[in-house]
């Protein structure tokens, strides 16, 4: 709360008031319209286990700037799906930003092949699929089992069949 505090009093003394939104949460039904309504989506994390809202935004069309310090941006790839810049490093988040600004085709290159490697890599069939490969990898590894099912110290094999 004292963070958000801090950032709202930033926004007001820089009378930036028409131009940053606090959102406060977001209904699931909605979080679609914002990512669409923003220029470009900042994630300025650090320490952040993996950042679905990355992922989400880009599947919106947009381009992300992403710290390093967020486990996504191992994924990405500055200057071709997304921005990447230092975490805590406020001249290298404003230079990338500037870049955005500047050139209105790159700001299009980098959202449209995010976009692509959400659309190709990162979508629900590819988790299926790589989830199917984990229990094929882990029943691979334990099947066939002996094991005395009945009791009578008489082994039998148990097959695993994943689908």
């Amino acid at each position: 709360p004292e963070y958000f505090a801090q950032l709202q009093s930033l926004v007001a003394q820089r009378q930036l008031a028409g131009e940053v939104t606090f959102a406060g949460k977001v209904a699931d039904e909605e979080i679609s319209d914002f990512y669409s309504a923003c220029d470009a989506f900042l994630f300025p994390n650090e320490n952040q286990t993996w950042g679905l809202a990355v992922l989400e935004a880009m599947a919106c069309g947009r381009p992300v700037l992403v710290s390093q310090g967020a486990a996504i941006h191992e994924i990405l790839t500055d200057g071709k799906d997304a921005l990447l810049f230092p975490a805590r490093d406020p001249a290298a988040l404003a230079l990338k930003i500037e870049t955005l600004l500047a050139d209105p085709q790159e700001r299009e290159k980098i959202a449209a092949a995010g976009l692509q490697l959400i659309r190709t890599e990162y979508n629900w069939r590819r988790f299926a699929e790589k989830m199917a490969d984990v229990f094929e990898q882990v029943a691979g590894e334990h099947a066939p089992e002996r094991l005395d099912i009945r009791g009578t110290g008489e082994s039998s094999t148990v097959k695993s069949t994943v689908r």
